[in-house]
């Protein structure tokens, strides 16, 4: 399984292909939650780097889609659909996952 750290970012890539598609624009402000751990970056970055590469890869296959759908939901389920993901039960459930959540608009 992924660390769910990786699963936000992989959401975060496909709403801004999605947000960027559509025109919308996307706004934040402070995080809800302060991260104060120390982090240890050179062993972090030893740690993830095999996730680091997938996440890359992903990214590159997101950025080719050409999305045709005009709302959120059925551009989730273009790009569920349309994505090459990497092998593994992670990213079969992570693309289950992103058309069940699209069915929720």
């Amino acid at each position: 399984m992924d660390s769910g750290e990786f699963t936000f970012i992989r959401a975060g890539i496909f709403a801004k292909k999605i947000i960027d598609h559509l025109g919308f624009a996307a706004v934040n402000s402070s995080p809800f939650v302060e991260h104060r751990n120390t982090a240890h970056v050179f062993k972090n970055l030893q740690k993830e780097e095999s996730r680091i590469e997938v996440n890359e890869n992903l990214h590159k296959k997101v950025v080719k889609v050409r999305l045709k759908s005009r709302d959120p939901g059925s551009c989730h389920k273009e790009l569920a659909g349309n994505v090459e993901f990497p092998p593994g039960e992670y990213f079969k459930i992570l693309k289950k996952a992103i058309t069940l959540w699209a069915n929720c608009y």
